[in-house]
């Protein structure tokens, strides 16, 4: 179509389509964020505005992140 004359996109889903690959990265992100905002609840204490602390699973996100070396994994693509 030609409309578009670039596109950023981080979890390389517009290159290779690859729903299955996306769905990983996406996952790999939540974790990352989870541990990451988990950190500072317990550094800060209290609340602050962190959406992905509503989801219903964020304390297994939170663990997941934590205890996996997320650092280490490549990232598709």
């Amino acid at each position: 179509m030609g409309i578009l004359e670039s596109v950023k996109d981080e979890g390389h889903f517009w290159e290779n389509g690859d729903i299955q690959a996306l769905v990983e990265t996406v996952g790999r992100w939540n974790r990352e964020i989870a541990a990451l905002v988990g950190h500072y609840k317990d550094q800060i204490g209290g609340d602050f505005a962190a959406p992905i602390a509503e989801y219903p699973n964020f304390e297994h996100l939170e663990a997941e992140g934590r205890n996996r070396d997320v650092c280490d994994e490549k990232p598709p693509g």
